[in-house]
């Protein structure tokens, strides 16, 4: 598996992307978050799995997802 590191800040994915792929994980948070709003949906620690269900519902992205601290997904 592709280890991929995102820094303090960086988007993972906007709301509305097409959606490849799902990531799980290993180090930092990550927010899920309704741009439209700026609302905070979730905070995601490590061992935590996201962005499979923009995969099953037709390929694009209902939220977006932004980096808290370093980050490190597979």
């Amino acid at each position: 598996m592709n280890e991929i590191e995102y820094s303090n800040g960086n988007l993972l994915f906007k709301k509305k992307d097409k959606a490849t792929s799902f990531y799980v994980l290993k180090a930092g948070e990550v927010q899920l978050f309704e741009p439209d709003q700026n609302k905070i949906l979730a905070v995601l620690k490590p061992g935590a799995s996201f962005g499979e269900q923009a995969i099953l519902a037709g390929g694009v992205r209902s939220v977006s997802a932004k980096a808290v601290g370093k980050v490190v997904c597979v």
